[in-house]
Parts: structure tokens; C-alpha cells; sequence
């Protein structure tokens, strides 16, 4: 995993820093069960962070191949956000 983010180029250094990012977001979901509010928030959160991946994926050349598992989960959060907005 590190020598994709490399290949990305995305400094080690700041993989601690991403990985809190989608663990905040997975516990805003989890939280967005008791109020709403921060869930829509984490969903759209999580949505922007995928989409930096796909950009990211994008800006090195990447196929559909290694862009498919971002776009879904950005897709995803989209969904959970409108879905949670909606409710």
C-alpha cells in the first residue's frame, strides 16, 4: 500500500493523517445513527476524501482498474449522505 501511495505521490509521512481521516469518517457514520447530522457531515467527508483519491488515481495515469474502488466508495458515501440528508 505505501508503494502506491508513493507511486501517487503521496508522502509517507502523511498516511497516519489519511488513515485517521477515514477512521473519523467510519465513526461519524456510526454516530450519524444517533444524530443525523453528523452523519450527513461524515458521509460528505468520506465522499470528498474518495474523490481526492480518484483525482489522485487520476493524475498518475491510473486505469479503471485501480480507479474503480475509490469511485464506488465515493459513490457510496454520496448515498449515504443524501440518503441520511433525506431521512
Amino acid at each position: 500500500m505505501i508503494t502506491t501511495l508513493t507511486r501517487l505521490g503521496v508522502t509517507p509521512a502523511t498516511v497516519p493523517g489519511l488513515a485517521m481521516l477515514e477512521l473519523l469518517g467510519a465513526i461519524g457514520l456510526v454516530a450519524g445513527l444517533a444524530v443525523p447530522a453528523v452523519g450527513v457531515a461524515a458521509a460528505a467527508g468520506l465522499a470528498l476524501y474518495f474523490l481526492g483519491a480518484v483525482a489522485y488515481h487520476r493524475r498518475a495515469g491510473d486505469g479503471p482498474r485501480d480507479v474503480g474502488a475509490p469511485v464506488v466508495l465515493a459513490a457510496l458515501a454520496v448515498l449515504a449522505a443524501v440518503a441520511r440528508a433525506l431521512a
